[in-house]
């Protein structure tokens, strides 16, 4: 089955890559070809721990730590799969992202 990607434009999706990471974001476009996603604001997503293996929980962190990543582009070759985000992480997703705009980093020269 192909997937028109189109059908996700505007909405928070989640992208598993070929190497395991798992991202959440914003879908904000494709191209003709339907081999380029482009997200804003994306965050991975990992597992926490609280002391113990029975308590984990989920979190995002930012996709890099070093730059800032309001716009990314991915190529659909190293994509597993994209689906439209369920509705409670895509709510909590949307309140981090708004509350807490990613800063640019420091010029120290």
């Amino acid at each position: 089955m192909i997937i028109e990607l189109k059908q996700f434009l505007n909405k928070v999706v989640t992208i598993k890559t070929l190497t395991g990471l798992e991202i959440i974001g914003k879908f904000i476009g494709t191209n003709d070809d339907n081999n380029l996603i482009v997200l804003t604001h994306p965050r991975m997503v990992v597992l926490g721990n609280a002391g113990d293996n029975e308590n984990n929980s989920i979190a995002v962190v930012p996709f890099t730590f070093t730059s800032v990543t309001e716009q990314i582009d991915f190529t659909t070759d190293k994509i597993l799969s994209i689906s439209e985000t369920i509705e409670e992480s895509a709510e909590d997703y949307l309140k981090i992202v708004e509350e807490k705009p990613e800063e640019t980093p420091e010029d120290d020269s």
